[in-house]
């Protein structure tokens, strides 16, 4: 019986053009990888390259270090894990049958080695096998290369977001990246929109899932258990603040719609403010590191 199972696959990227040191940001797996294990899921940690993943100083540091980043970082099982990751092609020789879900977290260093044949195999290998495919904030770099089985990019005509121009010149580095991650999922097709600066914003369009910033990594996770929940063959039990995911997921297309609702996949907008929840790290707004 299966209680849902997740890939995280993250970069091994630490330089940015120009030198300065970058990697995964921590937030970014730290909140998903939580919030999937307080769910029951299984989550299995892995990396572009394989081997131990090097994480962006600044998501250590500061606000930035979020209660959910620390948990992660002093999490028994997890500290193990991202200690040794199997690589993408490790991963895709051992099959991913298991799975139900990839998510690909940001910080800078995806942009690096997130365009390459490795992520972008395993990638299409979710995408064809009709798994959930998932990113947050620059992680969705690791999509910009994958296609569909008629050839197309699997952004194309498809509600998406990511890091967005204004941010990545907010954070001082839009000349250190090799392209600015809004304006590539627009030249793929993508029906790319952005919230303000900082705040929660993450789409569901099918199968493919994207938030646009750090602050957007609990929404994204969120919506990976709504989409892949119904397909499970038992509930969820889950441990903790969540206590699991007991009913079956509204399709995330029959929920609230912004103006984008014209286009023939209809995503859906998860960036409404919630105050129930004003009170969570998970959704206060982000500021960016500068």
């Amino acid at each position: 019986m299966s209680a849902g199972k997740v890939l995280i696959c993250a970069t091994n990227g630490t330089k940015l053009l120009d030198g300065r040191p970058t990697g995964c940001w921590a937030e970014e797996v730290g909140s998903p990888y939580l919030l999937w294990r307080q769910q029951g899921f299984t989550v299995d940690l892995a990396s572009v390259q394989g081997g131990e993943i090097p994480w962006d100083e600044a998501s250590l540091q500061g606000d930035f270090f979020t209660p959910e980043a620390k948990a992660f970082m002093s999490d028994e099982h997890a500290l193990k894990a991202m200690k040794a990751t199997p690589s993408a092609e490790e991963v895709l020789s051992q099959g991913i049958d298991s799975y139900d879900a990839l998510f690909i977290p940001g910080g800078h260093g995806i942009c690096f080695d997130g365009t390459g044949d490795a992520l972008r195999r395993l990638v299409e290998a979710f995408w064809s096998a009709d798994k959930v495919v998932s990113a947050v904030c620059h992680g969705p770099a690791g999509l910009t290369t994958a296609k569909d089985a008629s050839g197309d990019s699997i952004l194309k005509g498809r509600q998406c977001t990511g890091f967005s121009n204004a941010e990545e010149r907010a954070v001082g580095k839009d000349k250190a990246v090799p392209f600015l991650l809004e304006d590539r999922m627009k030249e793929l097709g993508g029906a790319y929109t952005a919230g303000p600066d900082w705040q929660p914003h993450a789409l569901a369009d099918g199968k493919l899932i994207t938030g646009q910033n750090p602050g957007s990594s609990k929404r994204v996770a969120e919506l990976v258990v709504e989409a892949i929940a119904p397909g499970l063959k038992e509930p969820v039990h889950g441990k903790g603040p969540h206590e699991g995911f007991h009913h079956r997921a509204k399709d995330v297309t029959s929920q609230h719609h912004d103006h984008h609702d014209q286009h023939p996949h209809q995503g859906a907008r998860h960036d409404e403010p919630d105050p129930a929840k004003a009170r969570s790290s998970w959704h206060q707004s982000y500021r960016p590191p500068i």
